[in-house]
């Protein structure tokens, strides 16, 4: 099986994704349902709480999705920061359409994934410019990784510029006001009770630099502050 996490001894700097021992919530599997229908996916490929971590098989030709598609926010590497829509996109447009081809790349080699990371973010409809931009990242690690340097296209320069406060646009006032209402709750104790006002999820607060957001962990809806 193709893993979006590469091994289970990944140095900790790098950081890793929830654990794939976490049991899927029936609230969580219909989140990831409605994510599957944003990028435009079979949901029959699908199959939840199902194999030793969140996966594809070219055998079965199935994702299979354990805990560890949910986000790690104490992260810092892009792997793990990226949204669970992001992680879907990169085992079905990333990995799936290579299942018939006739030399398949070594499973979890770096070119395997970083193919899975950059077609996903090209191709994937659906993603928000934050997914786009973790994954074009998270190939780009990978290729690191391996020492491996990638020239820089139009498309991935594109993906390191992507407006991060793009959603906001669609932001309403309330909306807005609910979100930056959890700052101190946030600076003081690192989290919030308050729960996304469109899905009911968990509400994150994320630092760019000198720059941070605060937003729903599926990315329904997203505040941005820039810094200096």
């Amino acid at each position: 099986m193709r893993s979006l996490v590469v091994d289970d001894t990944r140095d900790v700097a790098s950081g890793q994704r929830r654990s794939p021992r976490h049991i899927l919530t029936d609230e969580e599997i219909e989140i990831f349902k409605k994510d599957i229908t944003a990028i435009q996916a079979d949901i029959d490929i699908f199959k939840f709480n199902k194999g030793r971590r969140t996966s594809y098989s070219d055998e079965y030709d199935e994702v299979r999705i354990k805990g560890d598609v949910l986000p790690n926010t104490n992260s810092t590497h892009p792997r793990d920061l990226m949204s669970a829509r992001a992680v879907l996109a990169h085992e079905y447009y990333g990995h799936r359409p290579y299942r018939n081809i006739e030399r398949p790349l070594p499973y979890g080699s770096w070119n395997d994934e970083f193919r899975a990371s950059y077609m996903a973010a090209k191709n994937a409809p659906g993603l928000a410019d934050d997914d786009r931009r973790f994954l074009i990242l998270d190939a780009l690690e990978r290729a690191r990784s391996a020492g491996v340097t990638i020239t820089n296209n139009s498309f991935i320069r594109g993906g390191f510029f992507m407006a991060t406060n793009v959603r906001t646009l669609d932001v309403t006032k309330e909306e807005a006001d609910l979100l930056a209402g959890t700052e101190d709750d946030f600076i003081e104790y690192g989290k919030t009770s308050v729960k996304c006002p469109r899905c009911g999820g968990n509400l994150v607060m994320t630092d760019w630099d000198t720059s941070y957001t605060i937003g729903c962990e599926h990315n329904c809806v997203t505040i941005g502050f820039r810094g200096i």
